[in-house]
């Protein structure tokens, strides 16, 4: 029996009911914003494919250092979407704690927000490609594929037949096909 993984439920469920809330956020005095499941799927697509585009395969680690906002939700789901492994960051870490994020990890892609000055000295010490994030805005932000505003994706079924459903991987479970030795 082959056991989904978390996107592979996501999008699922996004087959039987895109419209159903997946998220509510807002910032400051904001009034809340709806994401859907379809909503989910669209924008963990998209989020997929500029991880392709930086030059990541399968297995490949990429840093996730951004605070609880929507786009955190993506960046950390497509790591499930194709086999990639997502490595959590705290926002807050110095430089010096991300360059052992780097060198225990291995990544050359980082996501990380604009004013985190030290994700970009720790990422161009490790020679890895650093994909921004607008923090001021959840609808804008200079990473490939991600969009102005969420855009619905209908066809759930489409979109998840488009993306490998691997087993999940995330910074706690080994890559698809590689075995772990526990630690000592």
């Amino acid at each position: 029996m082959v056991t989904p993984s978390l996107f592979g439920l996501l999008a699922g469920h996004a087959d039987t009911r895109p419209d159903a809330p997946f998220l509510t956020y807002a910032r400051g005095d904001e009034e809340g914003r709806r994401w859907s499941y379809a909503d989910a799927v669209g924008a963990t697509a998209r989020v997929v494919a500029g991880l392709r585009e930086a030059g990541l395969a399968p297995a490949e680690p990429y840093v996730v250092c951004l605070e609880n906002r929507p786009f955190m939700v993506t960046a950390l789901l497509a790591a499930s979407a194709c086999g990639m492994v997502a490595v959590y960051a705290d926002p807050r870490l110095t430089d010096h704690e991300l360059d052992h994020v780097f060198a225990l990890s291995g990544a050359r892609v980082a996501f990380g927000g604009r004013g985190n000055q030290a994700l970009a000295t720790a990422a161009t010490r490790a020679e890895a490609r650093l994909l921004l994030v607008d923090d001021a805005s959840t609808e804008g932000s200079a990473v490939p594929g991600w969009p102005r505003r969420p855009v619905p994706v209908r066809q759930g079924s489409e979109t998840a037949r488009r993306l490998p459903s691997r087993a999940m991987s995330s910074s706690c479970c080994s890559p698809p096909g590689r075995r772990v030795a526990p630690r000592a």
